[in-house]
């Protein structure tokens, strides 16, 4: 899964354009969250998926949620600011 593909299930616009793909995954056995790499070496976030809300768009917000502010990732940050969903 990508973020792009996670804004698109969130109902929100994906703001950005260029860079490198972030994927993503979603661990349901645990509430952790952490950096692997895939089988071809590349970086993946792994999200952990205990506790994450069961239905989108509520759940793909809070993965967003997770990669801006626990891996610091600027596109998921720049497509949740500004929507008013952490007042």
């Amino acid at each position: 899964m990508t973020v792009k593909e996670l804004c698109r299930r969130a109902g929100i616009p994906y703001r950005v354009s260029g860079g490198k793909t972030l994927w993503v995954a979603i661990d349901p056995l645990t509430v952790e969250h952490f950096r692997g790499l895939s089988s071809q070496g590349e970086t993946v976030y792994v999200v952990g998926g205990k506790g994450l809300p069961d239905r989108d768009p509520d759940r793909s917000i809070r993965i967003l949620e997770v990669l801006a502010y626990s891996f610091h990732d600027w596109a998921s940050r720049e497509c949740l600011c500004g929507r008013g969903f952490f007042v």
